[in-house]
């Protein structure tokens, strides 16, 4: 069983490195990352298998592992991320942040044009 946590938390941890570029040294570190990247219930997902990890390590915890419902969220987890095309979003990300510096540019110089109108410059 340990083998197969282990393994279901290095998929999902490589393909958040993969399709995200959320590096870590622990899947939670690596959720912490990705932060509100991931929807709510894939966040809950990856969740449940860094919970299913603690609880592997405690061996009163170890009967609430419940693997195929591991193995349904690997795959969900799996299937969401692999529709992610990570080439479309950096280039979304870079249009929003020059979008906004670009807004920012015009609101400045409209107030220093309102200004230098107002105290009668131009």
């Amino acid at each position: 069983m340990k083998i197969a946590i282990d393994q279901i938390a290095n998929n999902v941890s490589v393909a958040l490195e993969r399709y995200l570029g959320v590096k870590g040294r622990s899947l939670l570190l690596q959720l912490r990352r990705a932060g509100r990247r991931l929807p709510a219930d894939i966040r809950a997902d990856i969740e449940l298998i860094v919970e299913a990890q603690a609880f592997y390590l405690s061996p009163k915890m170890i009967h609430r592992i419940n693997l195929p419902r591991l193995e349904a969220a690997e795959r969900r987890v799996l299937a969401y991320l692999r529709h992610l095309d990570p080439v479309t979003a950096r280039r979304s990300m870079m249009l929003a942040m020059v979008m906004s510096i670009a807004v920012n540019v015009l609101l400045v110089s409209g107030v220093l044009l309102a200004i230098l109108i107002w105290q009668g410059v131009i």
